[in-house]
């Protein structure tokens, strides 16, 4: 009898191991030696797509800025006149000198054409402009004056000159003025001498002093309009007996037209 109490016990005990082993608890297994499982791997957001930004655009050669004033190379023509001139010569006739006096002030003439290279530079904290000019022109110009008190001296000019200018500008707004200080040569033909009605040739020097301003019309086309004070010196002429030297000074208004490329 003990020994079947014994057995019974013994297959109790077994089948409850076994059942534990099979039935899940219901606070779920008493050890978990299971690794806990790696969370995703999240990937980098991608940027948004911005409507805003614009692709960046390269600039063109030698071009000027929204609404700013063109510099750099630069082509033009100009016309003028000039009302008021005063000559400069000394007459000698039989040793004695008189200088040329003017009868009246004929007006004169000249048309041409220019050159020039303008670039920006900082001085003193503002914004300047150096130009660079080569120019020619033709000039009619009407010599009506006398010497020693009654002789007459009356001559026509064709003169070709050729100038170097330095100038100094400075933009507001869309003007431009500037002044500036030229240096050349050129040729006089000289037409009906008097008094001794002869016709001849002569080299000179030239000199000016141009005073004015630029107003643009765009950002490269621009109307000019300026003074000059000329100096046409050194013309050897043959208006009086002898043959000595006139100096004509030419005050000189101008007009023209720019462009800028």
């Amino acid at each position: 009898m003990k020994l079947l109490i014994n057995l019974l016990t013994l297959a109790i005990f077994v089948s409850t191991s076994i059942a534990q082993r099979h039935i899940p608890s219901a606070y779920g297994p008493l050890t978990d030696n299971s690794q806990p499982e790696a969370p995703p791997k999240q990937l980098a957001p991608t940027p948004a797509f911005r409507a805003d930004i614009k692709p960046r655009q390269s600039k063109p050669r030698n071009a000027s800025a929204a609404g700013k004033n063109a510099t750099g190379h630069s082509l033009g023509v100009f016309g003028g006149i000039s009302p008021i001139q005063n000559h400069f010569q000394e007459t000698t006739i039989g040793g004695v000198e008189d200088n040329l006096d003017d009868d009246e002030d004929n007006i004169s003439w000249l048309v041409g054409l220019k050159y020039g290279y303008d670039f920006p530079f900082m001085a003193f904290d503002t914004e300047w402009i150096f130009g660079l000019e080569i120019e020619g022109f033709y000039l009619n110009h009407e010599v009506d004056a006398t010497t020693f008190g009654t002789l007459p001296v009356n001559a026509e000019m064709d003169v070709a000159v050729g100038l170097a200018n330095l100038l100094l500008k400075k933009d507001i707004g869309r003007l431009r003025p500037y002044v500036g200080l030229g240096i050349g040569a050129g040729h006089a033909w000289v037409d009906e001498a008097t008094p001794l009605n002869s016709d001849y040739e002569s080299a000179l020097l030239a000199f000016q002093v141009p005073v004015g301003a630029e107003l643009f019309v765009t950002d490269r086309f621009a109307l000019s309009l300026d003074y000059r004070l000329l100096i046409l010196q050194g013309i050897d002429d043959q208006l009086g007996a002898s043959e000595t030297e006139l100096d004509v000074l030419l005050h000189t208004f101008t007009a023209g037209l720019r462009t800028y490329f």
